[in-house]
């Protein structure tokens, strides 16, 4: 799920949930992080198989999936970004609308509901 929300300020801010970690070195790529494209899906599909895998082998300790990442980032200028990590697979949609209602009104509160805040940037590629 993504929502494109304008801020009080004006600035313009992308909410979304990523079900892989965020990968260092590589520029953002909204697109090929939610597999939109085919491009995006076939490279996606080996790492999801892998994540498929790896959280098979979780659920024998009782975790069956990864909570997603929830990320609000405003390309800039400047740069900013806000992490997340939902507490449960449930809660994505609801997070992601609580950040984006937060952020429409010009509240840029790091606490949220169902989420803990991991960390906030202000360049690409870094917590």
């Amino acid at each position: 799920m993504t929502r494109r929300v304008t801020g009080a300020d004006g600035r313009e801010w992308t909410v979304r949930e990523l079900w892989l970690p965020p990968l260092r070195g590589l520029p953002p790529d909204p697109d090929l992080d939610s597999a939109r494209t085919l491009f995006g899906l076939v490279l996606a599909l080996p790492l999801y198989v892998l994540r498929l895998a790896w959280s098979s082998l979780r659920a024998l300790g009782g975790l069956a999936f990864q909570a997603p990442w929830i990320v609000a980032e405003h390309s800039g200028p400047p740069y900013s970004r806000l992490t997340w990590r939902a507490d449960d697979r449930h809660v994505g949609p609801r997070v992601i609308e609580q950040v984006a209602a937060a952020l429409e009104r010009g509240d840029r509160r790091i606490a949220v509901e169902g989420a803990s805040f991991l960390g906030f940037a202000t360049r690409p590629n870094s917590e």
